[in-house]
């Protein structure tokens, strides 16, 4: 089982360039050893090793990740909506603290009231927003319709920082985590 070992101040920068190429193994955990952690990867294939400080190792004692559990999975025996609606349900969305941001096919509008309570219920949001058109004029305000609860200012927790921001009126995309991380 091959891992990158590095020193741990280039942990983060090095995890998130493995998992831009590819190579980040999924199904192993890191190991940490004092000043060093051992990266989990596929192979090394593209990687600078040298610009890391990182080497390539055989782990000896590699610790297997428990399965990911799917938030959709509860989602969906939460939802009562038409069977033929099911597939139009949204697999990705934005969680900002306790502020929810989904998008909704244009079929599910009659049920966007039950999509949002299973959504929040099994996420933990307080507030659901509707994303209806993306990001408008120079200040990058997300058009968004609101569609249960009342307030749309969070707190958002992202690499041991805290963001307070009102959802209706910030676009904040995970995307974008490498120039907050800069």
């Amino acid at each position: 089982m091959l891992a990158l070992r590095v020193k741990r101040e280039k942990v983060e920068e090095l995890r998130l360039e493995l998992f831009r190429l590819g190579v980040l193994d999924g199904s192993r955990k890191f190991v940490v050893e004092e000043e060093f952690v051992e990266i989990p990867v596929l192979g090394v294939e593209g990687v600078e090793l040298e610009r890391w400080g990182a080497t390539s190792i055989e782990q000896e004692d590699p610790v297997k990740r428990a399965d990911v559990h799917d938030p959709r999975k509860d989602i969906l025996g939460r939802i009562d909506i038409p069977d033929d609606l099911i597939e139009l349900l949204p697999r990705k969305w934005e969680l900002l603290g306790d502020v929810l941001i989904l998008k909704l096919h244009e079929r599910l509008d009659s049920h966007r009231k039950n999509v949002a309570k299973a959504y929040a219920d099994v996420l933990g949001a307080e507030t659901v927003l509707q994303d209806v058109g993306g990001i408008v004029d120079e200040f990058r305000k997300p058009r968004v319709k609101m569609i249960l609860g009342e307030r749309t200012e969070t707190v958002h927790k992202e690499n041991g920082f805290l963001f307070k921001l009102d959802a209706k009126e910030i676009m904040f995309s995970s995307g974008n985590i490498d120039e907050r991380i800069r």
